[in-house]
């Protein structure tokens, strides 16, 4: 009888360790979704607001002030590959795909038109 209740505690024990290591992975994973959510709504608003003031200054034919603005949507580039190549880790939807998408060709027709 002694040795049945050693086993079950011993079960027990491995079933909460388990859990315990279950429950960190799910930690560090959410902070990583946490990180690269982050990362991105950064990047959208630098590119949101580098658009406008590129936009206000062609509008205002002041083409040179527009590259000014123009270098930080090209360096966005990179932050938004990064997100593009950590999406299937993080396993988001498609929609995140198309959005990345069309921020990267956003960024490539402008520096083509620019």
């Amino acid at each position: 009888m002694n040795s049945l209740k050693r086993r079950s505690d011993l079960w027990l024990q491995m079933a909460a360790s388990v859990n315990t290591g279950i429950l960190r992975v799910k930690k560090e994973g959410q902070r990583m979704l946490e990180k690269t959510n982050l990362l991105g709504a950064i990047v959208a608003h630098v590119i949101y607001i580098s658009s406008i003031l590129t936009f206000i200054s062609r509008f205002l034919d002041r083409t040179q002030l527009g590259q000014q603005f123009g270098y930080p949507l090209l360096l966005m580039a990179f932050p938004l590959g990064y997100l593009l190549w950590k999406a299937p880790q993080l396993e988001q939807p498609m929609l995140y795909y198309i959005q990345i998408g069309l921020m990267l060709v956003w960024i490539l027709r402008e520096v083509r038109l620019g």
